[in-house]
This record gives C-alpha cells, structure tokens and sequence, in this order.
C-alpha cells in the first residue's frame, strides 16, 4: 500500500509544481522556470543528501545510473516534449504524452520481469484513455504526421525513466541522494544547451514569477525522492501508472482551489472519471 501511496502523492507533488509553473510563466519563459526549479531542486536535495546519506554513497559506482536518468530522460525527454509541442501542439502531444504508462508497464515486464494482472493492466489503459480526454482540446495547429515521432520518442523515454530509477534505486538504496544526482545532471545539462543553442528571448525571470518557480521547486523537490522511495516500496507497473495521474489532479485542484474559471466539459469529466478508475483498478490488484 506503501507503494501505491507514494505513487499517487508523487503525482500530486508534480501537479502542484505544474499548475506554479503554469502561474509563474506570466512575464517569465519556460528556459526561466526549468533552470529556477531545478536549481532548487538541487540545493534542497544536495543539503539534505549531505546529512542523511553515509559518506561511502558519494561514489560514481552507485550514482552513475541516475546521471543516464538525467541526461536520457529529464532532459532530452522534456527537449523533445517541447519539439512537440511547437511542431504538432500542447494538446495532442498531452494525448501521444498520455501513453507513458503503458511505456513503463511493458518495459517493466520485459526487463524486470514483473508480473502483469489484469487489474493493473486494465487500470493503466484507463489511465492513459483518460489522459488523451483531459488534454484533448480543439484550438490546435495542423503539424505534420512525421511530426507525431518527436511526442512519441518522448514518452517512450519517460516510460523507461521508472526502469532506470528502479535499478539504480535498488543498487544505491538512498532516494535523497539518487534525486539530487538526477536533479543536478538535468540541470547542467540543461545549462549547457541554453549555451549552446540559446532560445528566443533568452533567461527572461520576474519577481513575481520567481515566487511560484520556488513553489514548484519545493513541490518537485517532494515528488523527486518520493518516487524513489515508492519504486523502493513496489513494483514499476504499479507505481508508474499512478504517478502519471498528475493531469487529473491539475484539474481537480484548479477547479476545487484555485477557482479556475474554465469551463470543465463532459470529456474532461469523463477523463477523470476515467483516470479515478484506473488508479483504483490499481491500488485494489
């Protein structure tokens, strides 16, 4: 249960740092929000690590996994994420994005050799189905079908991320530190491609924005060793699908707390029921 617990407050963890960054984007970009929250990222975990992690941890041996895992996943995945989302737009690239679960089920039964239920199975189905509700919208461009393979790609990538954190979890044994190395892995290499291939507009960060890119950064800094502990805790194919439930609760949050003043229409209602049920075929296997 421990398991499963952790994979659904990873995903309200990773929501609440979405729907900041979402706030603080205003008079910011998103070069500005990826470099402030994960530079929190990395003070927070990197301090924390330095009390709770043996000394004998610090070694390339044991935390080499989590550098691929920065580098494969929480950088060229997201740089592939916004290919996508110039090229074919946010909501259908939040629809092919939506099968990350089933990515990370099938990957977890091939190389962990977890054995699949029908439960789980058909929850992470439902989970992906109603992902592609809640994102689907109506006001995007054209894109080019060759295009679809950039999404694609990238949730392919994210789906093999749990994989890879299972591994280097299961050798390492300290969420704490495995976080912050993945943490500041992203981060450098993120730096180095803003260098190297500057964007328009450049670093562009406000007083305001900065406030809820903090946020973000303290939520994320949760999610992070969170889901480390929940892999530690269980099995991919539980935790996977769970912790990719964050778009329903961007929904329910917003229209509960935040006061969102966009209307929710039937196919996002039925998204989320969809999501609800997946999750609870999971958590009942």
């Amino acid at each position: 249960m421990w398991a499963e617990l952790g994979g659904l407050v990873t995903a309200v963890s990773y929501a609440g740092g979405d729907l900041s960054v979402r706030a603080g984007m205003k008079g910011s970009n998103p070069l500005a929000a990826a470099i402030a929250t994960l530079t929190i990222n990395v003070i927070l975990l990197w301090s924390i690590s330095f009390i709770l992690v043996p000394w004998d941890a610090f070694r390339l041996s044991l935390v080499w996994i989590f550098i691929v895992d920065g580098i494969m996943t929480q950088t060229f995945g997201r740089l592939l994420k916004f290919t996508s989302i110039a090229r074919l737009g946010a909501a259908r690239t939040g629809v092919i994005m939506g099968a990350t679960p089933l990515f990370s089920v099938s990957l977890a039964v091939l190389f962990l050799n977890e054995r699949l239920t029908a439960p789980v199975l058909g929850g992470a189905i439902f989970i992906v189905l109603g992902i592609a509700l809640i994102t689907e919208q109506r006001e995007e461009g054209q894109g080019r079908f060759k295009d679809i393979i950039f999404p694609v790609i990238s949730a392919l990538l994210f789906g093999f991320s749990p994989i890879i954190r299972k591994w280097g979890i299961s050798g390492l044994g300290y969420p704490f530190l495995g976080a912050a190395v993945t943490a500041s892995t992203s981060l450098v290499t993120l730096l180095i491609l803003s260098y190297f291939f500057p964007g328009r507009g450049g670093l562009v960060l406000t007083g305001r924005s900065l406030r809820y890119f903090v946020f973000s950064g303290l939520a994320t800094t949760v999610a992070l060793p969170l889901f480390y502990y929940a892999l530690m805790w269980g099995p991919v194919i539980v935790v996977g699908p769970l912790s990719n439930t964050a778009g329903f609760f961007i929904v329910l949050i917003s229209h509960l707390f935040l006061r969102s003043t966009e209307r929710i229409t039937s196919r996002v209602w039925g998204g989320c029921l969809a999501v609800l049920a997946g999750a609870t075929l999971i958590i009942l296997h």
